[in-house]
């Protein structure tokens, strides 16, 4: 489950790379990648708690962190010129 994790939050991290340097639609389909990605990540930190791999203090840190994450991304999909 830590492989899934890390590599999951590496492909975040190289979609957002990719978006930063694309622009128009390119840039729109590497966010939306990302978005992806990040949902896959939450599913699979959620996965983490219920198998208790994470106690209720991990887990709470994490999903602060990524819905920061998607707030941040949300906001640049809504303006992908920006």
């Amino acid at each position: 489950m830590a492989k899934r994790v890390e590599d999951s939050a590496l492909d975040v991290y190289a979609h957002l790379i990719a978006a930063s340097k694309r622009k128009g639609a390119a840039r729109v389909a590497a966010l939306a990648d990302a978005d992806v990605e990040l949902e896959k990540l939450r599913a699979f930190v959620r996965l983490c708690r219920e198998f208790q791999l994470l106690n209720l203090k991990q887990h709470e840190h994490i999903a602060r962190q990524l819905s920061e994450v998607g707030n941040l991304l949300g906001a640049w999909i809504k303006k992908p010129d920006a």
